[in-house]
Parts: C-alpha cells; structure tokens; sequence
C-alpha cells in the first residue's frame, strides 16, 4: 500500500483539529489566532497522542485505558494552555494568558469528541 495513503487519515485528523483551534477560538469571546499557529498546535497534540499511546502500549499491564485517556487529555490540556496563551489574542490584541487558552484547547477537544461520536 502506498505510504501516503497510510498517513492520509491522521493529517486529515490533524487538519480538522487545527480547524476546530480556530473556531474554538472565534467562539470563544472573539479570540484570535493564526492559521499557522493553530496548525503547530495540531502537529504537536498529534505527537503528544503518538507518545501517549506507546507509553500505554508499553505499560500496558499497570497503565488502564481510562488513566491513559485522562492522562492524555490532562497532557493536551496542560500543553495547549501553555502553548496557545502568548499565540492566542483577544480583540484588543493582547494575549489571553493560560485560562482562556486552555478554554480554547478545551472547546477544540469537544468539538473533536462531538466529531467523533457523530462519525
């Protein structure tokens, strides 16, 4: 199979999470953020999931499903809020600091949940 294919779907993943950043954004008090911002947040969320899974893969006697699943969304959370809180701007163009961009990351994640269960 070609390897394109194979990849396919995790950047078409990528690029509706980095799509849902941006509306999360909008929607949440007329916040801003770049197109190319809300792409790295994506590509780094999807190493952040790689990482996470080989670390329950290899834990896999001691490390449940669920406290990897919190463990995942906590780590998104915390890294998003971190990223996001100097790239994020509000309408006055100053940045929203690490409480509204974690409410970002949050709203992205929802949006992502709410795909998902759809799908």
């Amino acid at each position: 199979m070609n390897p394109f294919l194979q990849i396919l779907p995790f950047a078409l993943v990528l690029g509706l999470y980095a799509c849902y950043v941006k509306v999360s954004a909008r929607m949440l008090r007329r916040s801003t953020i770049r197109w190319k911002h809300s792409f790295m947040l994506a590509a780094a969320v999807g190493v952040l999931v790689i990482l996470n899974r080989l670390l329950s893969v290899s834990l896999a006697g001691t490390l449940g499903g669920l406290l990897s699943l919190i463990t995942g969304v906590a780590l998104q959370l915390l890294f998003g809020a971190w990223f996001l809180s100097s790239r994020v701007t509000s309408a006055e163009e100053r940045p929203v600091g690490w409480a509204r961009a974690g409410g970002v990351v949050a709203m992205a994640m929802l949006l992502m949940g709410a795909t998902a269960v759809l799908l």
